[in-house]
């Protein structure tokens, strides 16, 4: 009998998903420290120069940094607009890839009801337990252990999907209903795919990095 050994192949595919570096709080808290502390020290250094050349006594128009900063702020605008229509897109196909997932899982679960028994209990058990892997009541984004465990239930279930498919068919099953209920079973394992990928196509790091940087020279210039 053909077996899929997905769990074999875990190590590589868990190694390829990490949770976030840092948590939530502490990315809310460096963006809002970061740029106050460059404020706070371009206004000390722009204050500086300011009495030391003079400008308090004959304050000019314009001077240099305000083109600077005009030019820095638009700039800064378009790539606030980039990045958010980037994780915008992004977080939509996350949802609609766990949709597209409930939906195959439901479907291949209602197909096995096409087989006869003893089958088709052994069938429906095996994808409801996958079914049980697929969420969690507890922040899994956490660390990389409570993901790595999470997707570890996950495969070991999943490497039960297509072996419980392949036993339950029966030679006298016909064509039509083993193209259904395969076709299901493979939905799944690709529904699940599709999600991890969408779940790792967030923004990178260095646009992260890049924007907080143009925020930080732009309120520094200020």
């Amino acid at each position: 009998m053909l077996e899929c050994n997905v769990v074999s192949l875990m190590p590589d595919r868990i190694a390829l998903i990490s949770a976030p570096a840092l948590p939530l709080w502490a990315y809310a808290l460096l963006g809002f420290v970061v740029p106050a502390l460059s404020l706070l020290l371009g206004w000390g250094i722009g204050r500086r120069s300011y009495f030391e050349r003079g400008l308090h006594k004959s304050r000019p128009e314009a001077t240099q940094g305000e083109a600077t900063l005009n030019a820095l702020l638009a700039l800064l605008g378009l790539l606030l607009a980039f990045s958010f229509g980037f994780a915008l897109s992004r977080a939509d196909a996350r949802k609609t890839t766990q949709v597209e997932e409930a939906a195959a899982i439901s479907t291949a679960f209602l197909r096995a009801d096409l087989l006869q028994e003893p089958g088709r209990s052994a069938l429906r058990e095996a994808i409801g337990a996958y079914a049980r892997t697929r969420y969690s009541k507890t922040n899994i984004g956490r660390s990389d252990a409570a993901l790595a465990e999470f997707m570890q239930h996950t495969l070991e279930a999943q490497n039960r999907l297509w072996p419980t498919t392949l036993a339950a068919l029966q030679p006298d099953t016909s064509a039509a209903i083993v193209t259904n209920v395969t076709s299901g079973i493979t939905e799944v394992l690709d529904a699940h795919t599709r999600r991890v990928a969408a779940g790792l196509d967030g923004v990178p790091m260095i646009a992260r990095v890049m924007v907080l940087l143009y925020a930080a020279t732009a309120l520094g210039v200020k």
